[in-house]
């Protein structure tokens, strides 16, 4: 089993929930509001750099995991904020 995380910005949050109704998942957690910084560029003066995003956590089966990944890749850095898009997979050992 593994563990599909989503962290997008919130210009694509129904874009990712589209794709998740898509493929009938037996159920996902959302979590609309997260907060995160950016990296600072290099000699960046900024003081704020923070991004409001959203972030999604699946357990698909394999098949619903490669779909939701090749539709949502293409989305990957096509957004105004940057970072806009990011997948992580990871195996899952237990769940209680």
């Amino acid at each position: 089993m593994k563990q599909l995380t989503i962290y997008c910005s919130t210009e694509l949050n129904e874009t990712v929930s589209r794709v998740l109704h898509h493929y009938e998942l037996e159920g996902f957690i959302h979590m609309p509001e997260i907060y995160g910084n950016k990296p600072k560029p290099k000699g960046s003066y900024e003081k704020d750099l923070a991004w409001q995003a959203s972030a999604f956590i699946i357990f698909p089966n394999d098949e619903q995991l490669r779909g939701i990944t090749n539709e949502l890749t293409e989305y990957a850095n096509q957004c105004r904020v940057k970072p806009c898009l990011r997948i992580v997979v990871t195996p899952v050992e237990q769940i209680y």
